[in-house]
């Protein structure tokens, strides 16, 4: 144990030796580095140095800056580590001091860690500086806060182990954490404590083993959504909270402390709250809004699970309350202007009424566009969730309503046939009752809506879009389509019962999940339901609850992707899955044990079942076809390759021809799409590609990447989003004139195989110096996606040929591959290998694929009776059983790990005597 002063100057304190330590103050260098043991001084004898932490060697028993006018640089990446078992000189741990600087190269990694672990109290003093990242980590250890501690509003105070005493003093820290079952204590006397940091910023989030002593501190949460997050039954023993930050405010589990206040500002998004338990405030419950417009919600965690909130004293208006049961001293609630958002005791709201729509266009928040009778006075109240809202033919000739208020009331009935319009003010809505919407709403509805209503309640929507998404959440009640319903996001239920009544539905995706302690049933009745995402996503999930009456119901995947989306559905029983959209390869997943009354499938699709899971059918309609082409999705790893010629170099007197049989889904790409290439590396080609509609053609004389040369069609090709034509490319190297000149021609009609049809140039000749095509490498030629930077076509492939002075050099026809195949012979002389690579590319021939999710490891498909007759089918993985005899047809593929499939088309002679 000894004492090291700094006399080093500008240095490095790195734990080395040399010259930067003394063992008096001003004495002469040479002393040992500090070890943890030591106590080190930067003092008026060390003068103006910049001494700068690094991440080797930074260690001390205590740090006293007493006199110091120099710089303490704490470089980012470095803990200085202080403590060892006895307590610093004068039980000092650390003082900095008004005098000197300290800055931090990090303000989270540029860290102290306090970890003595003697029971002595030690001091901490920051002389107003800002710390990073700082923590007591010391069993049975004790630090007292001697002035106010600031740290980043990034930055964390934690306290694992040990006792920590904040002494009455001002704090101002971006988190405090002490989220660990150690034996630690705090202490905070008559502290204020405020922690800037978004989210999260007190996390106690289990009280096992700490100790907090009485006390009248003030904990204010200040950054945006302020979250207390502690253990059960946590006694703040006297500290009063107070949640000032924007947007939601959350206190997480059953706690006790003497005052809690919810500070709202002029914003519609404010909340508060309760993650379950009871609460209890010994004092005061202050939870106002900002006013009677800008409103505090204040809600439990789960909707239709009340929590209890005891209070002494309440002291509340403008907010409404979801899921609240009051209790205590302070009960009943009251106060102005309160909102029963249902679910509630003991509170008493303003008495609810029906306000009516006037005076035409306006905002829902204005007391202008309100009145107690239809077409009567405006200047009443804004509706009240527990109000009903009436627009009708009084409302205004023709008018826009602008939705500014997150909550819009109970039954709201727009019985207008008036034009009238919608604005967004980018809140969602809800609803705590049934709606019906007008016919004559000439816009969709642009925000997403929730339904929270608790009753039997009704949706009517007269043909009118929901345009964000839609909520059901009603717990233990219902909502009744009264028509068809449309949404473009997601349909999500999570309490209470979605009856269709036999409407259609239509949404990006449909989620159902039950919220915590709830419960959701799904009744589809004889319901379509289309589904329209093409992300990669769950785009039907039943994750908990029960579906019902659904054997009639039909679930359709609607539009065309490459990604994969995922049907869930939790061994539940379903009627029809429709999936036939042309050109969709990406997998259509199947997870859990289903039943289904019919699975439609037709060519090019890719089903996933997962392993393990036994699905059940009553009638299996999944077939192929051959498409006649091959469709490319523009997936990486998803091409077609060929070794089509040995390495060559092509001379100026060498002409080329491409034929392009092909159907691109956006010739008009503003970026540029390469369509086919032949390249190798090293040694690189020629790329067939286009930008913004005008195809192009890119070479490489001497088959590096910085000779490339580029000829550009000078207008674009007449061909509309995925029209087949035949695109023509003549490059003449040397037209005999110093010149070199490419050609590029459109058809619609032209047959390679007999040369005829006719032919049109795409704009002009494309001429430029002599030139010839280079590279050294084998060659590889590919359509498709082979790697995410090339060959990016997407479309549908026909065929390609490629004549060099007239002969055929390549020849793929995908129109005569056989479906299922993965390569075949192309027909030029040279009769290379063309190989198709990736899943989602070979279902592009129009097979359909069946997998299971994990090679090697099979899932179950059953069906009780009869025959399943199939074609066309690429089988792996996969147990056909369950008494019907499977038959994937003679065009099938027995890929690997099959069972119970009959690769043969059924012989109907004598069925019906089986059946």
């Amino acid at each position: 144990m000894a004492n090291r002063y700094w006399v080093g100057g500008t240095a490095a304190w790195d734990g080395t030796a040399g010259t930067k330590w003394a063992t008096t103050s001003g004495g002469g260098g040479g002393a040992a580095a500090p070890t943890a043991a030591d106590d080190v001084f930067f003092d008026a004898a060390s003068g103006a140095a910049v001494v700068t932490l690094v991440s080797t060697g930074s260690v001390a028993r205590s740090v006293n800056c007493t006199g110091f006018t120099g710089t303490l640089t704490h470089s980012a990446s470095t803990t200085l580590t202080l403590g060892d078992g006895t307590s610093g000189g004068g039980n000092v741990a650390l003082l900095l001091v008004a005098g000197m600087t300290y800055t931090l190269g990090n303000a989270i990694t540029s860290a102290i860690s306090f970890v003595s672990t003697s029971t002595t109290q030690q001091t901490i003093a920051t002389g107003g500086k800002t710390l990073g990242n700082w923590t007591i980590n010391g069993a049975g250890s004790s630090y007292l806060l001697s002035d106010a501690n600031t740290v980043g509003v990034t930055a964390t105070v934690t306290l694992t182990a040990g006792t920590l005493n904040t002494n009455g003093q001002t704090c101002n820290w971006g988190f405090f954490n002490s989220a660990n079952t150690n034996t630690r204590t705090l202490t905070m006397g008559s502290s204020s404590i405020t922690c800037t940091g978004a989210g999260t910023s007190w996390s106690i989030s289990t009280n096992t083993n700490i100790t907090m002593t009485a006390n009248t501190a003030t904990i204010t949460l200040s950054g945006a959504n302020p979250t207390l997050s502690v253990g059960t039954n946590l006694n703040f023993n006297g500290t009063s909270i107070v949640l000032s930050g924007t947007g939601a405010g959350v206190v997480a589990n059953s706690f006790t402390c003497a005052n809690l206040t919810r500070i709202c500002t002029a914003a519609r998004t404010n909340s508060l709250q309760f993650n379950g338990g009871n609460t209890t405030i010994t004092d005061t419950l202050t939870v106002n809004g900002h006013s009677s417009l800008n409103r505090l919600m204040v809600q439990s965690l789960t909707v239709g699970t009340p929590v209890v909130v005891n209070a002494a004293v309440i002291s509340t208006s403008n907010a409404d309350f979801r899921d609240i049961t009051a209790a205590g001293a302070s009960i009943p609630w009251t106060g102005t202007s309160l909102g029963d958002a249902l679910g509630n005791s003991n509170i008493t709201f303003t008495a609810s009424s029906t306000r009516y729509w006037v005076n035409g266009t306006g905002n829902w928040s204005s007391t202008s566009s309100w009145s107690t009778s239809s077409g009567g006075a405006s200047g009443a109240s804004v509706p009240l969730p527990q109000d009903d809202v009436i627009i009708d033919n009084n409302s205004g000739s023709s008018f826009t309503f602008t939705l500014d208020m997150p909550r819009i009331g109970r039954n709201i009935t727009m019985s207008t046939t008036n034009p009238c319009s919608y604005l967004s003010a980018g809140l969602t809505q809800t609803i705590y009752g049934s709606l019906i919407m007008p016919a004559s709403l000439t816009t969709t509805w642009g925000n997403t809506v929730t339904f929270n209503g608790r009753g039997s309640h009704t949706i009517m929507s007269n043909g009118k879009t929901f345009g964000f998404g839609v909520v059901i959440s009603a717990p233990n009640n219902s909502y009744t389509l009264q028509d068809a319903l449309v949404t473009n996001g997601t349909l999500t239920l999570n309490a209470g019962s979605f009856i269709t009544n036999g409407y259609s539905v239509t949404a990006s995706t449909f989620t159902g999940s039950a919220v915590t302690n709830g419960t959701i049933t799904l009744d589809m009745g004889s319901s379509i339901f289309t589904l329209t995402a093409t992300t990669a996503s769950t785009i039907f999930s039943m994750g908990t609850g029960t579906v019902t009456n659904s054997t009639e119901s039909t679930i359709v995947v609607a539009n065309a992707s490459a990604n994969t989306r995922t049907f869930t559905g939790t061994s539940q029983a379903f009627g029809t899955v429709t999936y036939t959209v042309d050109n969709s390869p990406g997998y259509l997943t199947f997870t859990g044990n289903n039943t289904f009354t019919t699975l439609n499938v037709d060519a090019g699709k890719v089903l996933n079942f997962t392993a393990g899971t036994t699905n059940t059918f009553t009638d299996f309609n999944v077939s192929g076809s051959p498409n006649g082409y091959l469709y490319s999705p523009g997936v990486t790893s998803n091409a077609v390759t060929s070794p089509h010629l040995a390495a060559h170099s092509w001379a100026a007197t060498s002409t080329a021809e491409f034929i392009y049989d092909i159907a691109v889904a956006n010739w008009s790409a503003i970026t540029g799409t390469i369509l086919c290439k032949e390249s190798s590396d090293p040694g690189r080609y020629w790329k067939f590609g286009s930008i913004g509609g005008a195809p192009n053609v890119s070479w490489y004389p001497t088959g590096s990447l910085a000779s490339v040369l580029v000829a550009q069609a000078t207008t674009t090709v007449p061909f509309t989003a995925n029209q087949r034509g035949k695109i023509k490319i003549v490059m003449l190297l040397d037209n005999g004139s110093g010149n070199r000149v490419v050609q590029f021609y459109t058809s619609t009609d032209y047959d390679i195989d007999t040369d005829t049809g006719t032919w049109t140039q795409l704009g002009t000749d494309v001429t430029g110096a002599v030139s010839n095509i280079g590279g050294t490498g084998s060659v590889t030629m590919n359509y498709g996606s082979l790697t995410s930077t090339l060959s990016n076509l997407i479309g549908s492939m026909y065929r390609m040929r490629l004549k060099v002075d007239s002969n055929v050099v390549f020849d793929a026809n995908f129109a005569t591959k056989a479906v299922g195949a993965n390569t075949f012979t192309e027909s030029s002389p040279n009769a290379a290998t063309v190989t198709i690579t990736g899943e989602l590319i070979r279902a592009g021939d129009g097979r359909v694929t069946i997998i299971s999710s994990s090679g090697g490891s099979a899932a179950t498909l059953s069906k009780s009776n009869g025959v399943v007759s199939s074609n066309y089918l690429s089988v792996r993985d996969s147990t056909a059983t369950g008494g019907a005899a499977w038959y994937a047809g003679t065009n099938s593929t027995n890929v690997s790990g099959n069972s119970g499939w009959l690769f043969t088309s059924p012989n109907f002679a004598g069925w019906f005597d089986i059946l």
